[in-house]
């Protein structure tokens, strides 16, 4: 719903949203030493239709272990490329973001030099709310892709997932993205 609507408004950080699978298969890639960038140039030229160098951030929902969820975003300013890492729990692994980072910047070098863009990634876990509980990470991750994909910082209390947690339902009932103010 999120690419749907950041193709019809103009409000909208330019953003390209990955599906959950994305990062679990290059990371099965990469550690199987059978990464092949043309496998996810494919996915994004072709199936998406996108030019990747004109995205300004992308979003890589991330299920850990299938037990959490954790949201890296890649800045993509060339002046300033970063992958942040954002987690909702309060201790956070930081040996996995290490390599969630390390993962997502193999991808990244061969996606831009592809472009004639040499990138040096730097990484950091990016601010947001924690949770209170320990299933909540579903809406944390949804929350903070839909504060990030309109150009903002992550904004909520962690007793404020009742209230996502609603708008998200709403949001699947009628297939399409509320806004906060509504």
């Amino acid at each position: 719903m999120i690419r749907k609507r950041n193709k019809t408004s103009k409000e909208i950080t330019p953003t390209l949203v990955f599906n959950t699978f994305i990062y679990g298969m290059l990371a099965t890639d990469t550690n199987k030493k059978e990464y092949d960038y043309n496998k996810y140039k494919r996915i994004w030229e072709r199936r998406l239709n996108i030019d990747i160098t004109k995205i300004e951030q992308i979003l890589f929902p991330i299920n850990k272990d299938n037990i959490h969820w954790i949201l890296c975003r890649v800045i993509t300013n060339k002046n300033n490329p970063l992958v942040e890492i954002y987690d909702s729990l309060p201790n956070s692994n930081e040996a996995y973001m290490k390599n969630v980072a390390k993962v997502v910047s193999i991808l990244l070098n061969d996606a831009f030099a592809n472009y004639g863009i040499k990138e040096t990634w730097k990484w950091n876990k990016g601010v947001c709310p924690i949770q209170e509980n320990g299933y909540d990470c579903g809406v944390c991750l949804c929350t903070n892709i839909e504060f990030l994909s309109r150009g903002q910082q992550p904004q909520y209390a962690g007793k404020d997932t009742a209230y996502f947690r609603k708008k998200i339902a709403i949001e699947l009932y009628k297939e399409e993205i509320i806004s906060f103010n509504n």
